[in-house]
């Protein structure tokens, strides 16, 4: 009876062992897949930056220029910079104009 009571003992402990080790490894693999997911996330988010990045550079170069970038249009160069086809002043002068008749103004 002694010898019954030893045996379930150490099996009641070796099931016990068991399941802790279970629990920790579905933890740190719980841990591993959250870890992959967000580092996903973020190297989606870093193309998404490097790309706009890229655009907003040639934005700068064209306006540097006095053009407007507008790649795949008609009248595009090579790095997608198109002539402006009015003088600026004489934009602004329209849209400022545009405006003050849709708000109810005078012009």
């Amino acid at each position: 009876m002694k010898m019954m009571r030893v045996v379930l003992g150490v099996c009641f402990l070796l099931c016990m062992n068991v399941s802790a080790q279970e629990r920790t490894a579905g933890v740190a693999l719980d841990s591993q897949m959250t870890w992959t997911a967000m580092s996903s996330r973020v190297d989606a988010v870093n193309n998404r930056v490097t790309a706009t990045n890229a655009q907003v550079s040639q934005m700068m170069k064209c306006n540097a220029k006095l053009k407007v970038y507008a790649p795949g249009t008609q009248g595009a160069d090579a790095k997608g910079c198109v002539a402006v086809s009015a003088a600026p002043s004489s934009l602004n002068i329209q849209s400022h104009t545009q405006t003050l008749c849709v708000r109810g103004g005078y012009h």
